[in-house]
C-alpha cells in the first residue's frame, strides 16, 4: 500500500457500499435474519445504524488525516495508537482472519466513538457535539445495542473503507483530499438502493450474493436465482 495515499472519486461509493454490505453481515445471526427478512421497516432501521456507523467511521478517517484529532508525533500519541481508525486500517491491511467470530474490535471502536462524542481532554480530543455521535437510542430500540459485530467483517468493512485496488496494487484512500461534499454525494448515492436480506442465492447487479446476505439492491435491478 503507498502509504501518502490516492483520490479516489467516484470509486469510494463502490467501496463504501460493499462496507456497508461487509459490517451488515457482521451483526447477523439466526435470528436477526430471520426478522429481517419477513419485516421490511426492520430491515431499514437495521440499515440505518449501519450506515451511522459506516459515516462515524468515515468521519473519523476525515478528521484523523486532515489532523483535527490528535495523531502521532503530537502531544498526545494514545488516540493514535490505541483508539484510531488509523489503528484499525493498519490492522485492516494484514491478513485478515474471516471465520474470527470474537468481537473484540467492535467493542473497541465503541469506546473510540464515545471519546468523540464526549471528549477526552487528555487525550487531546474535544467532543463533537452533534447527530452523528449522539447515543439517543431508547433501550430495545436499537438492533445494534448489546449485540457485537464479527471481528472478520468488521475488519473487512474497514478495509473496504481505507483501501482500493489500482492496477493490481492496494493503495490507501486519501481522506485529506476528499471534500464534504464527496461525502454528501455518496450519501445520496444510497438512496438508489433496497437493503434486505436474501432467501437463497442470488445474482444482483452482477455479483454472486449468498442466501441469508444483507445486501444493498439497486433499484429496479436484475436479480438471478443461482
Amino acid at each position: 500500500s503507498q502509504a501518502t495515499g490516492i483520490a479516489v472519486g467516484e470509486d469510494l461509493r463502490y467501496q463504501v457500499r460493499r462496507a456497508i454490505e461487509t459490517l451488515g453481515k457482521g451483526f447477523l445471526d439466526g435470528e436477526t435474519i430471520t426478522r429481517l427478512q419477513s419485516d421490511e421497516q426492520a430491515c431499514q432501521r437495521f440499515y440505518a445504524e449501519i450506515l451511522q456507523v459506516v459515516y462515524r467511521s468515515l468521519f473519523l478517517l476525515f478528521a484523523e488525516q486532515r489532523g483535527m484529532i490528535p495523531r502521532r508525533g503530537t502531544r498526545s500519541t494514545l488516540y493514535a495508537d490505541e483508539y484510531s481508525l488509523a489503528r484499525l486500517r493498519a490492522r485492516a491491511e494484514g491478513d485478515i482472519p474471516l471465520h474470527d467470530e470474537h468481537g473484540d474490535v467492535w467493542a473497541g471502536l465503541q469506546v473510540t466513538f464515545k471519546l468523540v462524542r464526549q471528549g477526552a481532554d487528555e487525550l487531546g480530543v474535544f467532543g463533537y457535539d452533534g447527530m452523528l455521535f449522539e447515543d439517543n437510542h431508547a433501550p430495545g430500540e436499537a438492533f445494534l445495542r448489546g449485540r457485537a459485530c464479527r471481528n472478520g467483517e468488521l475488519l473487512q468493512a474497514i478495509r473496504f473503507l481505507t483501501l482500493v485496488e489500482r492496477e493490481g496494487a492496494l493503495q490507501r484512500i486519501s481522506y485529506a483530499d476528499l471534500g464534504v461534499e464527496e461525502l454528501g454525494s455518496i450519501y445520496e448515492s444510497l438512496l438508489d438502493y433496497t437493503p434486505r436480506v436474501t432467501r437463497t442465492a442470488e445474482e444482483i447487479g452482477g455479483e454472486a450474493v449468498a442466501a441469508n446476505s444483507f445486501c444493498l439492491d439497486p433499484r429496479g435491478s436484475e436479480r438471478k436465482t443461482t
